[in-house]
């Protein structure tokens, strides 16, 4: 069983078990939040503290894309309408295998259909979701089915 997102806060020294008390509360209040989402809106942590956290949890590794050269061949292969859909990036592809990153990589639907439409195993890496959008954004809007080339 995963260890709650809000403990693992705690034992990090990110948040208190105060500032934790006041996020559940908040959170009944929208259910659609994730508590790491009101955590930030309280400005008492930071999206990397929360991805930090999620790589803990869920034993994906925490990529910061700023750090990923990403390889000609995994950035050509896979259409643009499926990253910006999915909300992924590609960055490199071995042997049947493709190595993306993604914000949210307990969605197993999400991850059952890119493993369905590019026909590969998956190797999954977590990055916040502000890096995510920057990259969609920057690598691949206004792309009719490739990249931008910039």
């Amino acid at each position: 069983m995963l260890k709650p997102i809000g403990e693992i806060l705690i034992e990090q020294g990110s948040i208190n078990q105060d500032q934790l008390g006041k996020a559940l509360d908040q959170q009944k209040k929208d259910r659609k939040k994730r508590l790491g989402e009101v955590l930030i809106e309280m400005g008492v942590i930071s999206e990397t503290d929360i991805v930090v956290a999620l790589s803990l949890q869920s034993n994906f590794a925490y990529l910061p894309l700023k750090n990923i050269a990403q390889s000609q061949e995994a950035r050509e292969w896979i259409p643009a309408e499926l990253i910006r859909q999915y909300s992924f990036i590609p960055i490199d592809y071995s042997n049947g295998t493709l190595s993306i990153v993604m914000s949210d990589p307990s969605d197993e639907k999400v991850i059952d259909e890119i493993e369905k439409q590019t026909k590969c195993k998956l190797q999954i890496f977590i990055t916040t979701m502000t890096e995510l959008d920057n990259a969609i954004r920057s690598q691949y809007e206004k792309s009719e089915g490739t990249p931008n080339k910039s």
